[in-house]
């Protein structure tokens, strides 16, 4: 049996290393909510997208005290679907757009 062998500094390995968990770990997660009430009374952040309803029916209520944020909210998203958020105190930011579905078809809609 014949035997290879090869040489690599340790500069180039600590960076395969570090390029290797970066492509392997996403920048923010997503969360999709689909059954029951999720509330929020304490500072939660949900990641890029937050889902409530991709599927079944689920709620979102953000009382007094609760701060939750994401980048991009959707109401409902597939077809049956039935998303529903209560803000009643607390606060829901969105640094992107809140979206409400309906099967295919969605709205947007973006604070100032």
């Amino acid at each position: 049996m014949r035997r290879v062998s090869f040489r690599v500094s340790l500069p180039c390995a600590v960076a395969a290393c570090l390029w290797a968990c970066l492509l392997a770990s996403p920048a923010s997660a997503d969360t999709a909510l689909n059954s029951g009430t999720t509330t929020v009374s304490t500072g939660t952040n949900f990641g890029s997208n937050l889902y409530v309803a991709t599927t079944g029916t689920a709620t979102l209520h953000v009382i007094a005290g609760g701060y939750a944020t994401n980048t991009i909210g959707y109401l409902g998203f597939n077809a049956g679907s039935v998303g529903t958020a209560h803000v009643s105190g607390g606060t829901w930011a969105n640094s992107g757009s809140l979206e409400r579905h309906v099967g295919q078809q969605w709205q947007s809609h973006r604070r100032p």
